[in-house]
């Protein structure tokens, strides 16, 4: 009796922990030196087209909780804040002579619905 009810509850046991695995989901970031800044847009993989103007690229610039654009004065500045976001360096894309690169940051989350927690983006105002 006690293996048939060690059976019963692995039964639904399992299933429960198998839905709240972690996935890895990934960030690109476009970094570009302007002045003393850098401008950075953020693509978590859900644009529904690619931005192609300078209005639709604001829109997925990170800003604040009063909806300012947040200034990042180095690379090492803007990789502390998505770390503290939970999102971890992945790999860094820069060409020589050019005055942007890419970032590929990733988070281990249970659902893509988290994809986005604690990072808000100009257009999500």
């Amino acid at each position: 009796m006690k293996k048939n009810l060690f059976l019963l509850i692995l039964l639904f046991c399992v299933p429960i922990l198998l839905m709240a695995q972690e996935k890895k989901y990934y960030c690109e970031a476009r970094c570009y030196f302007r002045g003393l800044s850098y401008m950075v847009y953020l693509d978590f993989g859900d644009l529904k087209e690619t931005p192609s103007i300078f209005e639709s690229y604001n829109k997925i610039r990170p800003v604040d909780e009063q909806g300012k654009y947040i200034i990042y004065t180095s690379a090492g500045n803007f990789l502390n804040w998505m770390a503290d976001k939970g999102w971890n360096l992945d790999f860094k894309v820069f060409e020589p002579g050019e005055v942007e690169y890419t970032v590929y940051t990733f988070s281990k989350i249970t659902s893509r619905s988290k994809i986005k927690e604690g990072i808000i983006l100009k257009g999500d105002k």
